[in-house]
């Protein structure tokens, strides 16, 4: 393992956590995402919880997925959990 998080498939919205909603179909690095402990996907929405003890989350944000408050999606992490 060389400690970076890949991500590939559909990206309608932005769960890949890219900064854009381009689908691809090879799996790419997502940058800025470091020490990472675990991550969990699914229903457009991603969830890593990193070393330090935050969450962060991308994606779709319908009715509050994300967590933070907001009921709009993002195409790159965010930490609003710390």
């Amino acid at each position: 393992m060389d400690g970076n998080i890949y991500s590939w498939g559909y990206n309608g919205d932005g769960q890949l956590g890219f900064g854009n909603y381009d689908n691809t179909s090879i799996p790419a690095i997502i940058s800025g995402l470091t020490n990472v402990l675990d991550i969990t996907g699914g229903g457009n929405t991603t969830i890593a919880l990193k070393e330090d003890g935050s969450v962060w989350t991308w994606g779709d944000g319908y009715n509050g997925l994300l967590g933070d408050g907001a009921d709009n999606g993002r195409n790159k992490g965010l930490d609003k959990h710390s």
